[in-house]
């Protein structure tokens, strides 16, 4: 009778230990285990970018895996989120799990997939309130805090003199050294109020735009500045044609792209506008090696558009992408560059309760026949502008 009866507490021993064992999505068991994951974003990445893991009962002590990987950057936020760097590793789809410090016990595995980095990419830079530069090799991601500038508008790089322009809400207009190791950043001109846009024209000018004007401020004679334009104008971003003369502008709230001659003082003309179908030009690059106009036209929160036509306005727009085709769901910058025939554009999913959240810098080959964008660096918060 007492053999029975041991045997019977066995059996039930085991039934229970048994019993508080769950199956994870894979199948198989993940112990006597409260972790869970819920979520995680973004869960497309490149290694050396960051995703969150959201979920329950995670610890300071939480160890995380891609497939067979531990990642060894790991950030506590709370029980219920994470966040990691994806370290070097193949490009594949795996399955990401968190794990108790000992490993003994592990939540349910989820699907994320680690994407191969993209070759030929040359510094960007942006801002996000603060201004950044994203650097890309091999071996996977990094970003870079460049300048703690709180309400950063207009951003210009000029590579061949290793100087970076950038103004501020407040029309405070700045030079620095791209590599100056936290030298202070030289004031070039205060303008007051409403800057929204620089662009740099030679070695000689740097041209603003403010809320309701475009004007110029000499470089080598902080002092010498003029005002361009100055009536019955909302400039949203601005760019130079220098080998023509040809200053172009964006009026977001007007729908419509400007054009004027700088030395002549032309009066200004409507380059494209609602008729061609514009809704809400934010921001804008040309092409100088085509003669092509790209334009960010984003007429509500989460619906954009690029659209392409030619800087001589003799054709109609066309549309080349729009946010159902995965460029975004809110352009707020365009770049072009040149030299590698590439367009870059910085976006907002309008996560958090369509605060600019979640973002990224996306990138489309210009000479590939069917090309499709590329996601180079995600996520990006409350980003803004775009530059290379």
């Amino acid at each position: 009778m007492d053999r029975l009866l041991v045997l019977v507490v066995f059996t039930l021993a085991v039934w229970a230990c048994n019993s508080s064992k769950e199956k994870d999505q894979t199948g198989e068991l993940k112990g006597n285990s409260d972790i869970a994951i819920s979520e995680i974003h973004p869960n497309r990445a490149m290694p050396g970018t960051f995703v969150t893991i959201y979920g329950a009962n995670f610890s300071d002590q939480s160890k995380v895996y891609i497939g067979d990987v531990e990642v060894d950057s790991v950030d506590f936020k709370s029980s219920m989120s994470l966040r990691i760097k994806v370290p070097k590793m193949a490009a594949e789809t795996s399955r990401l799990k968190v794990t108790s410090s000992d490993s003994r016990f592990y939540s349910n595995a989820v699907s994320c997939t680690v994407l191969p980095v993209p070759g030929n990419v040359p510094a960007v830079y942006w801002t996000q309130h603060e201004i950044y530069r994203g650097i890309m090799t091999e071996d996977g991601i990094s970003m870079e805090l460049l300048v703690e500038s709180a309400f950063t508008r207009g951003l210009e790089i000029d590579q061949a003199n290793n100087v970076l322009y950038y103004g501020n809400f407040y029309g405070t207009i700045y030079k620095m050294d791209l590599d100056g190791e936290g030298k202070a950043p030289e004031v070039i001109m205060t303008l007051g109020e409403g800057l929204e846009d620089i662009c740099l024209g030679n070695d000689q000018w740097l041209y603003y735009a403010n809320q309701n004007s475009i004007g110029r401020v000499n470089l080598k004679d902080s002092t010498s500045h003029e005002t361009l334009y100055a009536e019955r104008i909302r400039p949203k971003s601005i760019e130079m044609d220098l080998e023509n003369e040809i200053i172009y502008w964006a009026e977001a709230d007007l729908g419509q792209i400007m054009k004027a001659d700088i030395n002549e003082k032309s009066e200004p003309a409507v380059l494209f506008g609602g008729e061609n179908g514009l809704k809400r030009p934010v921001d804008f690059t040309i092409d100088k090696q085509n003669g092509t106009v790209y334009i960010a036209d984003t007429p509500t929160f989460g619906d954009s558009r690029i659209m392409t036509g030619s800087v001589a306005g003799k054709n109609e727009l066309e549309k080349l992408f729009h946010s159902d085709d995965g460029i975004g769901e809110n352009i707020l910058s365009i770049f072009v560059d040149q030299g590698n025939r590439n367009l870059y554009w910085m976006n907002s999913r309008g996560a958090n309760n369509n605060n600019y959240a979640d973002g990224g810098i996306l990138r489309l080959s210009l000479d590939k026949e069917n090309a499709q964008p590329e996601i180079l660096f995600q996520p990006i918060n409350h980003g803004h502008l775009v530059r290379l």
